[in-house]
């Protein structure tokens, strides 16, 4: 019996890290079945659709959507990417054998100018944790509740090497991983 096909939220996914694990997750044995559903979530609608085309040449059969949202707009995400995933899983049913949050979107910025200048641009600062705190927490608990009927659920919190610095990897598993 083939294992059933995933449902994959994956943030960031223009570009980096958030494109390699798009790719990743298609092209390595063992991880995202034939037939999983991806939605992928960044600001360049252009970029997200040069994601798509890397995946569709990997020849495993995937159903990708694009969802051109800016994540340091909170209602962005409560108004836009939230819907859009409770939609998709609203729509597959139990379709689905694993639902998986790739929260991958943030940026340092320009610190120098974050310090700088915070206090004379409050709203700068605010995006700024909007997209890598705020929007975050957002993001996860609004997947978490579109999923609530799925059996597995997988979160990963990332950044990629260019926002190392300071940061922290979380990683949640619920239930432990069948492959």
């Amino acid at each position: 019996m083939s294992p059933k096909p995933w449902f994959v939220v994956i943030t960031g996914a223009s570009s980096g890290f958030g494109r390699a694990m798009a790719r990743g997750l298609l092209t390595r044995a063992g991880l995202a079945p034939a037939g999983s559903t991806f939605l992928l979530v960044a600001r360049s609608t252009e970029q997200l659709a040069q994601t798509k085309t890397l995946m569709e040449e990997s020849g495993i059969e995937a159903n990708v959507s694009l969802l051109s949202a800016d994540l340091s707009d909170l209602g962005a995400i409560s108004q836009k990417v939230v819907p859009r995933m409770a939609e998709m899983l609203a729509a597959a049913g139990d379709v689905f054998g694993r639902v998986m949050l790739v929260n991958n979107a943030g940026s340092l910025g320009n610190i120098s100018d974050r310090i700088d200048k915070a206090g004379a641009c409050p709203d700068t600062l605010q995006s700024y944790f909007n997209l890598n705190l705020t929007g975050v927490i957002t993001l996860t608990c609004g997947a978490l509740l579109s999923a609530e009927a799925s059996a597995d659920k997988l979160l990963v919190l990332l950044r990629d090497s260019k926002f190392e610095s300071g940061s922290h990897h979380d990683y949640y598993d619920l239930p432990e991983p069948t492959f």
